[in-house]
This record gives structure tokens, sequence and C-alpha cells, in this order.
């Protein structure tokens, strides 16, 4: 969650918000340009997800201002209010503008900026190559991934298929009981051509913990509140909360609902844990089964949890 200032917070939390927004545009050796939602701005419309961070800002182009390729520019893209401290906002993590598009539609010229971030941008890495690693490997999930996203400042780069990545080392925020203890060994791997988020998504999936990219640049790993009361911050329609517009609940059975670990049919000792939705296999019973290397029956256990939160 993003820390705002007490006067933000309280002018976002009424019903009648002044809503202001801008995009900054910037490139090391160009000059910063920055156009406000009173100025330039038609509309911005913008997606965050722990994989996906995307947006497209529409700006009026009626004066042909917009000749300039924007391509390659950090965009910079910040929401806030008119508050009784003027005017406040908050920046979204930065994006890369990867499209210009100019329109003539209905008699109004318009620039479109399509816009990418972070993960995004670490769906565009390819492995150059497969990579296994021994069995004798003790490298645990969160050395892997770290590995994998500084590979290309290490030398020797421990993972030759991501050696041509360079990137920075993820802030971890909170971690789980698995993510520093797992480990993959010869159970994971990488086929030529997958992207990096894809891989460091299959190594999180061992754990509870997720990913995302905040407005300091970087990747951050978390383990996620899910149950209980107590959350980083929960929007409400009571008078002191970010207000919700509109509210829909929705509820649905878990599938699958039952989930079974255990050891791979040639390692020995063998090791078994499972996990259950109780509700929704009580209703529909729907198991999935993995196998994998394990250390213990207790780690079984804690993976299927692991992924039956993920269901959940």
């Amino acid at each position: 969650m993003r820390t705002l200032s007490a006067t933000l917070s309280a002018a976002q939390k009424t019903l009648d918000i002044d809503f202001i927004y801008k995009v900054e545009l910037r490139r090391a050796g160009q000059t910063i340009v920055t156009y406000y939602h009173d100025d330039r701005i038609i509309d911005i419309l913008s997606t965050e997800t722990d994989d996906d961070q995307t947006a497209t800002v529409a700006l009026d182009n009626t004066d042909d201002t917009f000749s300039t390729d924007f391509i390659g520019y950090f965009a910079q893209i910040s929401f806030g209010a008119r508050t009784s401290a003027g005017d406040e906002y908050s920046e979204i993590p930065d994006l890369y503008v990867v499209a210009q598009q100019l329109n003539f539609v209905a008699g109004r010229k318009v620039c479109y900026l399509s816009c990418a971030g972070y993960p995004n941008y670490l769906g565009e890495d390819r492995a150059r190559g497969d990579y296994t690693p021994a069995s004798t490997d003790t490298s645990t999930v969160k050395t892997i991934i770290g590995l994998l996203l500084t590979g290309g400042t290490i030398v020797p780069a421990p993972i030759p298929c991501f050696r041509h990545v360079v990137n920075t080392d993820p802030v971890w925020d909170s971690e789980d009981s698995l993510i520093d203890t797992y480990i993959p060994a010869d159970n994971f791997g990488i086929s030529p051509r997958e992207s990096l988020i894809g891989v460091i998504q299959r190594l999180l999936r061992f754990t509870k913990c997720v990913m995302l990219a905040k407005n300091d640049g970087l990747l951050h790993i978390l383990n996620p509140t899910v149950s209980g009361t107590t959350y980083d911050y929960e929007y409400s329609i009571a008078d002191t909360y970010h207000v919700f517009f509109s509210n829909t609940w929705r509820t649905r059975l878990v599938l699958p609902n039952y989930v079974s670990v255990r050891s791979r049919d040639a390692d020995s000792p063998l090791y078994f844990g499972d996990a259950e939705d109780t509700a929704s296999n009580a209703l529909h019973d729907k198991r999935i089964d993995y196998q994998m290397k394990l250390a213990s029956d207790a780690q079984a256990t804690a993976i299927a949890a692991a992924r039956l939160q993920r269901y959940q």
C-alpha cells in the first residue's frame, strides 16, 4: 500500500473528491515534459496487478504538438486530489512508453501513449537455453529468485540461461516459512524461451508469497495477509475509510479443494502432506496431486497449504 499524507488521505475519503492527475515523461538527455488533467490529458486508463502494470494515456493533439516520439521514455503517472494543503499526488510505479499512436477521430486529434511496467518487461526477458539444477543443489526458492534477478551482475552467472539479464535484487518485505527453506533442486527447471516473470511465478507457487512492483521501481516479495481481521488497509462503506463507489459480494466453490503433495516415486524416504478447504470439499470433492522433492511430511503439508491458499 502507498503512504499518503493525512490531507490527501482525508480528501480521498470524501464522496466529493476534486480529482486530479498528471503524467511526467522523461528520458536521459531530454527535457522532462509534464501534462495535467486540465491541460493535455483527455483520459488515463491504468491497470495494476502483481504481474501486469499497464496504462494508456490519451493526450489532446489538436495543435499537432506530439510529433515528438516518446517511445522509450519513462512515464510517471500520478493520481491525486485538491486538498486543504493544495494539490497532492500519489505516484504509481514507473512505466515505459512502448507505443505511440496518433489518431484523428470525429474531428479531434489524439495522441495515445501505451505504457508498460516492470513486471511486463520481466515478461520480455527470455531464457537463452534450458537449465536444471543438480539433485544436490541446496539453493532455496529465495536464493534462486535473487540469482535470477541479478544474473547479469554475478560472475560467473549462476543461472546461465538468464546471464544476459541485469535487474535489481528484490525487496523482501515479509516471508513465509517456505521461501527460504524449500529447496527445489532438480524438481525445478527452466525451458528455452521461458519468460523470467513466468519462472519467478513458478518458484513462488512453492510458497505463500506473492510479488508486487511498487513505485520505488523495485520488485517486492511479501507474504500477504489473507485471513483474520488485521490487514494493511481495507476499503469500507464507513465514513472514516476510503469508501466504495460500488460494491458487489460474490462467493463460489474453491476448486480444486483438496491438495495432496507427495515425494517423487524414485525418492527415498517418501513424504506426504495435504490441505483441504472443508466447506467446498463437503459439497464437491475435487482433488489435485503434486509430486516434488521434499524434506519432510511437515514441508509437504506446508506446500499443500500454500497451493490451496492460491486456489482459495
